[in-house]
């Protein structure tokens, strides 16, 4: 947040923004309000309400996908919602986020301090918050498309994706049985982050899905970049004290998804 407008009065003040996803810079209005929590749990640390400070402006957005309806801080910088919570309660600087991948009412969840231990792998990457896909080193995609080539038929590319198929040959399968390739991520120490079919192909078209990779080309900064489609349906984890990100792979495994948590 920049510095404060020349129009500040006692009752509303103005201040100028730039958010870290498209860098616009706007001049909004700085509003004060409580947010109501839910918990998990029974706790006396939390109280029921915390003051919340946010900016209010269409142009905040703007360049963010359609239905976009605001940006809440989850990491560690100094418009952070999760940081004032971490500082002000004394609770573990975790962020645990569960995507839905339908549309409509089905939220989701996002879990803050995180104290009830979940069993998860641990491993290290880029998690991007900005792209809707995840983005792979040309050599990391070509291994990955070949698995699904030889397996379906191919249809004719439909942008941002390289390789797409015909729905039959995996669409009328369930995409967690064995028809649809798994995708096995290896991360440091060995541990294995694995990718199902609702993760790895996306409906582009009736007859038509494409591998929900993009191919970054050669010698990009980040080999693989995870993007939100692949963490849909996921449990991950970011604890931020201690630098780690785990993850569930997908709940469908179990019977589950993020919509019903």
């Amino acid at each position: 947040m920049g510095t404060y407008g020349p129009s500040c009065r006692n009752d509303t003040c103005h201040a100028y923004l730039q958010t870290q996803m498209t860098y616009n810079t706007v001049l909004a209005s700085l509003v004060k309000d409580d947010a109501v929590l839910s918990y998990t749990s029974p706790t006396t640390k939390l109280a029921a309400r915390l003051p919340l400070a946010f900016m209010s402006a269409s142009e905040v957005v703007a360049g963010l996908p359609y239905g976009t309806q605001g940006i809440l801080g989850l990491g560690n910088s100094s418009t952070s919602f999760v940081k004032d919570m971490v500082s002000s309660y004394k609770i573990p600087f975790k962020v645990a986020l569960c995507l839905p991948s339908k549309p409509g009412n089905d939220f989701g969840a996002v879990y803050i301090g995180c104290r009830r231990t979940v069993k998860m792998s641990e491993g290290g990457t880029k998690i991007s918050n900005i792209i809707p896909y995840t983005h792979l080193e040309t050599s990391i995609y070509k291994a990955l498309a070949k698995a699904f080539v030889g397996k379906a038929q191919k249809r004719k590319a439909v942008y941002p994706f390289a390789d797409c198929f015909s729905y039959k040959n995996f669409g009328g399968k369930s995409p967690m049985e064995k028809e649809t390739p798994v995708i096995s991520l290896v991360l440091a120490g060995g541990v294995k982050w694995d990718i199902y079919g609702p993760n790895s192909l996306v409906k582009v078209k009736k007859t038509v899905l494409c591998l929900a990779f993009v191919d970054a080309g050669d010698g990009p900064r980040i080999p693989i970049e995870i993007g939100g489609y692949q963490m849909e349906d996921n449990l991950v984890e970011f604890d931020l004290d201690a630098s780690k990100f785990s993850f569930t792979s997908s709940l469908f495994r179990h019977n589950s998804s993020c919509s019903g948590l």
